[in-house]
């Protein structure tokens, strides 16, 4: 925290830093940006049930809310 930039992170992971001043909020209209994500597993290797549950919901969510850039599986 030295003053050096700017950061988008999650609310919830900074609560603690914004209700004590170490950090602040700016408000910014995000609207116009894009959101570009990247999903990425070992095609070859064991998923677990709720690893296979949070690919499901997340390239479910991104495709019908958003525009996803890449969801690739390593294939090596």
């Amino acid at each position: 925290m030295n003053q050096l930039g700017i950061a988008i992170l999650p609310e919830m992971e900074v609560l603690d830093e914004l209700a004590d001043g170490r950090l602040i909020a700016l408000d910014i209209d995000f609207s116009d940006y894009a959101l570009y994500t990247q999903l990425v597993w070992h095609k070859q290797k064991w998923k677990s049930p709720a690893m296979q549950a949070f690919i499901d919901v997340t390239t479910n969510f991104f495709s019908e809310k958003a525009s996803v850039n890449a969801i690739r599986e390593f294939t090596q």
